[in-house]
């Protein structure tokens, strides 16, 4: 017995399902795709590291018609707290 005659992927060349799709750009990824009353949202960061943000004019955006969201609109809740035993300063929310 030779040692792969008998296997069907070990040792062969397997081309991806996707491969051909991918590289001449016809694959559609969830990125790509827009359905009736999607929401778009943007996160906008400072561009100051460390910095302690205290407060956001947020006048300007909702004069082009769009809804915005400051940390004082969030309930205070996480959303995925983590269920093992770990510091209050290692949750990233």
């Amino acid at each position: 017995m030779s040692g792969q005659s008998h296997y069907a992927v070990i040792g062969r060349d397997t081309p991806r399902k996707d491969g051909v799709s991918k590289v001449t750009g016809r694959e559609r990824f969830s990125s790509d795709l827009t359905l009736p009353g999607m929401l778009h949202a943007r996160i906008l960061k400072s561009p100051h590291p460390h910095a302690r943000v205290t407060s956001i004019d947020k006048a300007d955006a909702e004069a082009m018609g769009a809804i915005v969201l400051t940390p004082g609109d969030v309930p205070g809740e996480r959303f995925c707290p983590r269920l093992v035993s770990t510091p209050e300063a290692t949750y990233k929310d």
